[in-house]
């Protein structure tokens, strides 16, 4: 059974692998963050096809966060960039605009440090 630590609906953001940098998404992605990890998917059916193409579903385990950080301001949001391991070994990162930056930057490094605890 996993624990909820942060979810946002309708949060933005952005792969910052994709070949189209800056392309993402704006107020389509849903944030979970729980005790098994940070999932990053979209709010509708349909951009389900766009967020596959532009790098925007993800899956990430807590043992695969590498590093979180401020990647300042875009259009008055605060950015939050989560560098982490696919499961092919590469290292990607992900720009998350979300509401509660604070509150989900908390999630992420409580996840980070205490995972077999939570």
């Amino acid at each position: 059974m996993s624990i909820l630590l942060y979810e946002e609906k309708f949060a933005s953001g952005s792969s910052l692998d994709h070949n189209q940098v800056g392309l993402g998404a704006s107020n389509a992605l849903t944030i979970r963050v729980t005790s098994t990890g940070l999932q990053v998917t979209s709010v509708f059916a349909l951009f389900k096809l766009f967020s596959e193409f532009y790098d925007l579903e993800h899956q990430i385990a807590p043992s695969d966060i590498l590093e979180i950080r401020d990647g300042g301001t875009v259009w008055g949001q605060r950015r939050l960039i989560v560098r982490f391991r696919r499961t092919s070994g590469r290292i990607s990162e992900i720009e998350l605009r979300p509401c509660d930056y604070d509150r989900l930057k908390q999630a992420l490094e409580t996840l980070r440090s205490t995972p077999e605890v939570i």
